[in-house]
């Protein structure tokens, strides 16, 4: 992610009381905050207190900040931090006390998500004799070959150009446009056309491109971060293969690598189906 999902700002009593704008009150003060760097900060999730004598209102700022702590365990981890709530933020601030602002991170982009855009003339080759040319069946191959793809959560077809658009606006982490997909709406929902569970059965139509877009396997919903790719993964490129590697020229590596990986790509393809 280029950002994570929450930014936090520890603020002492002493400035949130004396900002004359706001009236020195509390809650006001996460305004200030949002007119500060209107870019970044999002909506107010937690608003909460502790005294000045303590230091965890900054301690759980700087989790929040590193993606150590989430929003959700920050009183727990931290109980000299209480919320403040409706009727506190109007009050004004105190010297006595240190006030924790949480906000959404505009810069935050989430890669739940990945796709990629099939041509109709290779989406409907019969793959291995297993594909018979279906588009649906198409996406278990290419889940076959692509570990971190996880369930096919979108399937739709339209221009080259179109697929590629959206396609990339999907792999920079750009959710909207995902849920414009799903949803058909505006400008992006009527960029690809949704290939229904009927329509997967069918041939690809070779005058077509065809989006798919998987669950992400990568990726860290509750935090918000890429944690790498599926265990098997890891397992299925051990150091047997690196010791190979070593062993071999780099021309015949990289025959042997891409053998092996279509060979395997195949031998997936075949359980999936008999499944």
């Amino acid at each position: 992610a280029s950002a994570y999902q929450f930014i936090a700002n520890c603020v002492p009593g002493s400035v949130v009381k004396g900002l004359s704008f706001t009236e020195g009150k509390i809650g006001a003060y996460s305004i200030a905050l949002q007119a500060i760097l209107p870019s970044t900060y999002g909506d107010l999730q937690l608003l909460a207190k502790s005294p000045a004598s303590s230091d965890h209102c900054l301690a759980a700022a700087n989790g929040i900040n590193s993606n150590l702590v989430l929003v959700d365990d920050a009183l727990d981890k931290f109980n000299d931090l209480k919320e403040v709530g409706m009727l506190g933020s109007l009050k004004k601030g105190a010297d006595e006390e240190n006030y924790l602002f949480v906000f959404k991170n505009k810069d935050f982009r989430a890669y739940a998500h990945l796709s990629t855009c099939v041509p109709g003339p290779v989406a409907g080759t019969d793959v291995a004799g297993q594909t018979g040319g279906k588009v649906g069946t198409y996406a278990i191959l290419l889940k076959a070959m692509i570990s971190s793809y996880g369930d096919l959560e979108y399937l739709g077809k339209g221009s080259v150009s179109d697929c590629l658009e959206v396609s990339n606006m999907v792999n920079t982490g750009n959710e909207t446009v995902f849920k414009m997909l799903k949803d058909g709406k505006g400008k992006i929902g009527s960029m690809m056309d949704e290939v229904g569970f009927l329509g997967s059965l069918k041939k690809a139509d070779e005058e077509k491109t065809y989006l798919y877009v998987f669950a992400n396997k990568g990726w860290n919903s509750t935090y918000g971060v890429m944690d790498g790719f599926p265990p098997n993964t890891a397992e299925e490129g051990g150091d047997e293969e690196e010791e190979e590697e070593e062993e071999t020229e780099d021309g015949e590596g990289e025959e042997s690598e891409q053998g092996n990986a279509t060979e395997e790509a195949e031998r997936r393809l075949k359980q999936k189906l008999l499944i």
